[in-house]
């Protein structure tokens, strides 16, 4: 069937569709396609050698149907088929503004239609500024420059992905105003400021829904590059990382949707395994090592082992060497290579009965876990400790060890009671580890608990050393992906309800989006990283970090490599550091936040 404007004079002349049926007429699943298709018949109709009035004047009241039925993030489509549709028209005129052609009565059609297409246009323009657009659009500037909290944001775009592509009454994206904002009081704005608003720029470029077309892209490109030469070093290197960030998502904004976690989770990891060479490591073998793993199984067979304890009395007789030894998996893979790709982007295990992927496949992590009596490469952490659990020393290692108990919760809590076991090594080990466990827990303002001696170790030192390592480069001033857990919490916090309450009476915010606020503000808060370190209530405001989860979280596998290459190795590539830890705590902040969307939607196996 020919494709021409006539084929849709019975769609044109109704005044009674919606959209969904202009879309349903069009045999189109969205406004965007809908337009492709309607500028391809309108472009085809102008070039035909007879051409009909009637037509174009049906099309151009079609026209303001369309505008009125459009929601308005899909608005935009149309002004771009209606400029489309005056630059075919203009086309075909230009031959006879030439005097080429006669100016016959196609000319005098096409004039007409092109007036009418400028009448259309101007139309849009009213339409546009006169629509009461702003309610959402002040909503979700009011969580971005006042809120100022990322996991509302999140929450926010993942409820109302429209959200991210709001645009106020005179066209200007929510987005474009953020980065304005930033760019014009980066002078005046605080580090944790700063952070947030990059980590928020982020979460833009990354949504799949985003959307921001190429000029406006080369224009917010063209400012910062302008702005940032009257800026010193310190300003410039934020100014850049927008800039930077900008560039290397330009190609998927304007392409395709980026790889998102749950795709990952399809994926199987490729397997890429290296080793280093010339590698100088510490011999701890000889220490007596034990890991104990919460599943209480006879048998823990092809459990990864990702964390082990030694605990030596030092020659004072008044303290400890406390050793917490953690699998070095970047001995096996190469920062940046393929596989550590994979792990970057997965972010951590995921089980759930839809998806089941480990960050780091078994033909490495077997390599890497801590199975007892095999040599493994560790990363360990050397604390010097009172009887009494105060921290007097801290020494990072890179180890050799050979584990001589993995250990279940049971079976530590059973041999912590047999006092005619052969190995009393393992017997007195376990209880002394118990026992300055009970005082760490006492020293840090906690409760006794009703754990058991043997969930004690467990829990105990595997906070103890988020809490030693993240207090340890706090104090020395180095970078590092601190893990903040303040405000994970079910509900409201008063004073986000108090600031959204103004908000609703001083701008009378519609019904629609007192829902939306509300619901947003019930969302639970989530863990998150961050460079800039902050107290923690759950740790009765110790700083912390994530250190023992190589084998299953990437943040502990660069938190590893951290601590290998500024502390272990000596190296003074801080500026390289500092950068990839930033953009780590950006990055892992928002893939695990999906990773958590993935738990309310899929029930986990447990």
């Amino acid at each position: 069937m020919e494709t021409t404007l006539t084929t849709y004079t019975t769609l044109f002349s109704r005044n009674d569709l919606t959209l969904k049926g202009i879309l349903d007429a069009l045999y189109c699943d969205d406004i965007e396609e809908a337009c492709l298709v309607l500028n391809d018949v309108f472009e085809s109709t102008v070039d035909q050698e007879t051409v009909n009035y009637d037509i174009f004047q049906q099309y151009h009241v079609f026209l303001y149907s369309l505008i009125e039925n459009c929601p308005q993030e899909d608005l935009m489509n149309v002004k771009v088929l209606i400029e489309h549709n005056l630059k075919a028209i203009k086309n075909v005129l230009r031959d006879y503004n030439k005097s080429i052609l006669v100016k016959d009565s196609k000319f005098r059609i096409l004039k007409r239609a092109s007036i009418d297409l400028k009448a259309s246009l101007n139309y849009f323009e009213d339409y546009y500024k006169t629509q009461n657009f702003s309610d959402s659009y002040n909503t979700l500037h009011h969580f971005i420059f006042n809120i100022k909290k990322p996991d509302y944001l999140f929450w926010l775009f993942e409820l109302y992905p429209d959200y991210i592509n709001l645009r106020d009454n005179e066209n200007n994206h929510i987005f474009i105003k953020m980065v304005e904002h930033v760019n014009a009081n980066i002078g005046e704005l605080s580090d944790e400021e700063v952070q947030y608003f990059k980590r928020v720029f982020v979460m833009f470029l990354e949504s799949d829904n985003f959307m921001l077309n190429n000029e406006e892209l080369f224009d917010l490109l063209a400012t910062l590059e302008k702005d940032k030469r009257s800026l010193d070093v310190n300003k410039k290197k934020h100014i850049n990382f927008f800039m930077n960030e900008i560039n290397k998502h330009y190609q998927v904004i304007n392409a395709h949707s980026r790889m998102n976690v749950i795709d990952y989770c399809n994926r199987a990891c490729p397997i890429e395994i290296v080793k280093r060479k010339n590698d100088e490591r510490t011999d701890l073998t000889s220490l007596f090592t034990v890991s104990i793993d919460k599943v209480n199984k006879d048998e823990v067979g092809n459990i990864l082992i990702d964390d082990a304890i030694s605990l030596v009395e030092h020659n004072t007789g008044m303290a400890y060497d406390l050793y917490l030894h953690f699998p070095d998996v970047d001995y096996f893979v190469k920062k940046d290579s393929e596989t550590d790709q994979f792990m970057r982007n997965l972010g951590e295990n995921v089980y759930t009965r839809g998806y089941k992927t480990r960050m780091l496949p078994y033909e490495i992590a077997g390599k890497c876990s801590l199975t007892g009596g095999k040599k493994r490469n560790a990363i360990t952490v050397k604390i010097l400790i009172s009887k009494e659990g105060e921290v007097l020393d801290v020494e990072f290692l890179k180890s050799i060890i050979n584990v001589n108990y993995n250990l279940t919760k049971r079976k530590a809590e059973m041999f912590m009671g047999n006092t005619t076991y052969k190995d009393q090594t393992l017997r007195i080990t376990l209880c002394e580890l118990a026992e300055l466990a009970k005082k760490i827990r006492a020293r840090r303002g906690e409760k006794k608990g009703k754990n058991t001696r043997a969930a004690l170790i467990i829990e105990e030192y595997n906070i103890f050393a988020d809490l030693v390592v993240a207090n340890f480069f706090n104090k020395s001033g180095i970078i590092f992906p601190y893990r903040i857990f303040e405000g994970k919490r079910d509900g409201k916090t008063l004073s986000d309800l108090e600031s959204c309450s103004e908000f609703i009476k001083e701008h009378q915010i519609n019904d629609e989006n007192i829902a939306l606020i509300n619901e947003v503000l019930l969302a639970n808060n989530r863990t998150y990283y961050d460079t800039t370190p902050k107290p923690n209530k759950s740790f009765k405001g110790a700083y912390a970090g994530n250190v023992g989860n190589p084998l299953r979280e990437y943040t502990s596998l660069e938190t590893d490599r951290l601590i290998k290459d500024l502390i272990i190795n000596g190296q003074t590539n801080f500026s390289y550091w500092e950068e990839r830890i930033e953009r780590d705590c950006i990055e892992y902040t928002e893939t695990s936040a999906k990773i958590n969307q993935l738990k309310r939607l899929v029930k986990f196996d447990k």
